[in-house]
């Protein structure tokens, strides 16, 4: 068991890199952009809504390996959230576009 957890571990370290990475610029890109707009603007920053968007995205590669390691009887227990698989599927497709606009112009 120990062997199929490390080896899905070893493969949840690129590919979860792989897919964390653009996440985690796509959220940074918003903060900036907001605090830059909210200063423009001279308004309050939402700090809740922010705090809360940094630190899910920071924790999605941990949580990978935690839920690798997790001893659990069938089941993770998770907060309730409303996403659906539309927003996995444009997470993966924002996934495929920020590496092929780093990737392609190499190879070119």
């Amino acid at each position: 068991m120990i062997v199929i957890k490390l080896f899905v571990a070893l493969i949840w370290s690129v590919v979860g890199l792989i897919i964390w990475i653009p996440i985690l610029v796509r959220v940074m890109f918003l903060y900036i952009f907001n605090i830059c707009f909210l200063t423009v603007m001279e308004l309050d920053l939402n700090e809740k809504k922010h705090l809360f968007l940094l630190t899910e995205t920071g924790s999605i590669y941990i949580n990978g390996f935690k839920n690798i390691f997790k001893e659990y009887d069938g089941k993770i227990e998770r907060p309730k959230r409303k996403k659906s698989k539309r927003n996995l599927w444009l997470e993966l497709l924002w996934t495929i576009i920020f590496w092929a606009t780093i990737i392609i112009p190499i190879l070119l």
